[in-house]
């Protein structure tokens, strides 16, 4: 009966009932402290949904209490709250709970059986003090417990859930925890997320889906051993040092539709052959293929109107295929290309050609700035290319 509880600013402050079944109202969202203790006539109770939390020694040597149902979503069991129920067999606690306080379910004789959270995180000295019907529980590999917590009973644990191989979240995957190898990328990525696979030696293949348009800063850099790359037609932008010092990297398939590769994006692929960039891309980054030692051709699509500094810088690079959309490229974009002897220009670009400046130096032994000529290495210095048309 209603007239039974009392409860002030949703908190159940006492029980006066002398009822054996007791169901509390809906609506009390916390068990004060001793609310029942001492009450010898309850046998059973029901904690509705709406109750978070259950204060310190709220149910206290209930000598006849057998049964407890929990709410699904308590967070927080007070210490000493089921002290002395001796009638009590079982208990199943919430998932919502992570520590079981001192003294909760101590000298609880009666009880054989206790199911706990999945993610329960410690279980405090004396918890289970003189339980000595509980003879085996079962808990999570990571629960914390003490040697004092459970004496006498047989503690087994859980196996450790097999790591999550890949963080996604709305779409981005934002960490990777596999082992490398031949890694496929689940569907529904839309983004990699800068760093995820950086560093990741043991990677040697990864496939990414359909569907994925952005690859982040240095997703996949020093990635030594990645040698195989499956891209799909969405993507639609590379990040910086994206896939930078990919040692083993022999082959890269850009998509139409690819609209950017950011500065410095495949540095260092010092196996990479050959690229075909498609016109979706517009301009080509600073640094993007620079000390690509073992890159022979490179051919570019109608659209593309920029190469910029240093873009192919010290490849390998013999034949450069350069469409007459080009507008613009610039400094240094081929420089040391030492094997570029096949070029097919475009007829109105602006090329970047050697030649000398005056800047102001920063001089610190004269405590100053000081004017002095700097040379500005042209597009295709260093080339024999260069040398033959006279581009240096």
């Amino acid at each position: 009966m209603q007239e039974d509880f009392c409860i002030a600013d949703h908190v159940l402050k006492a029980y006066r009932g002398q009822n054996a079944e007791v169901q509390i109202p809906q609506g009390v969202t916390k068990i004060g402290e001793r609310a029942f203790a001492h009450c010898g006539t309850m046998t059973s109770v029901v904690i509705p949904d709406s109750v978070a939390a259950i204060g310190k020694g709220a149910f206290a040597y209930c000598k006849n209490l057998q049964s407890v149902r929990l709410p699904e979503h308590l967070t927080a069991i007070g210490s000493a709250a089921f002290l002395g129920c001796e009638k009590l067999t079982r208990i199943t606690l919430p998932e919502t709970l992570r520590t079981i306080r001192e003294l909760t379910f101590a000298e609880c004789t009666g009880l054989t059986e206790c199911t706990v959270p999945e993610k329960l995180k410690a279980i405090e000295d004396h918890a289970f003090r003189n339980c000595t019907s509980l003879r085996q529980i079962t808990l999570p590999h990571h629960t914390a417990v003490s040697s004092q917590t459970l004496p006498g009973c047989e503690i087994r644990r859980a196996p450790a859930p097999p790591p999550v191989e890949f963080v996604i979240k709305n779409g981005e995957l934002k960490a990777y925890h596999g082992r490398g190898g031949d890694v496929v990328i689940p569907a529904g990525v839309t983004k990699i997320r800068y760093n995820v696979f950086c560093g990741k030696k043991s990677l040697t293949s990864v496939v990414l889906p359909e569907g994925l348009t952005e690859i982040g800063d240095g997703a996949f850099k020093d990635c030594t051993a990645l040698a195989r790359v499956t891209v799909p037609n969405s993507l639609r932008s590379i990040g910086e040092e994206a896939f930078s010092h990919c040692e083993a990297l022999t082959a890269f398939q850009f998509p139409e539709g690819l609209q950017e590769i950011r500065t410095g994006a495949f540095q260092s692929c010092t196996s990479l052959t050959g690229v075909s960039l498609p016109g979706s891309l517009h301009a080509v980054y600073p640094l993007v293929f620079i000390y690509c030692f073992s890159l022979r051709e490179a051919v570019l699509a109608n659209g593309i109107t920029v190469i910029a500094r240093a873009a192919f810088a010290r490849s390998g690079l013999q034949r450069v295929v350069l469409p007459d959309s080009v507008r613009e490229i610039g400094e240094a974009a081929f420089e040391s290309c030492r094997s570029l002897t096949d070029v097919r220009l475009p007829r109105y670009a602006e090329i970047a050609r050697t030649h000398e400046e005056e800047k102001l130096i920063d001089h610190p032994q004269r405590q100053g700035y000081i004017k002095e000529l700097v040379s500005i290495p042209g597009a295709f210095a260093g080339t024999p290319f260069g040398k033959e048309h006279d581009m240096e």
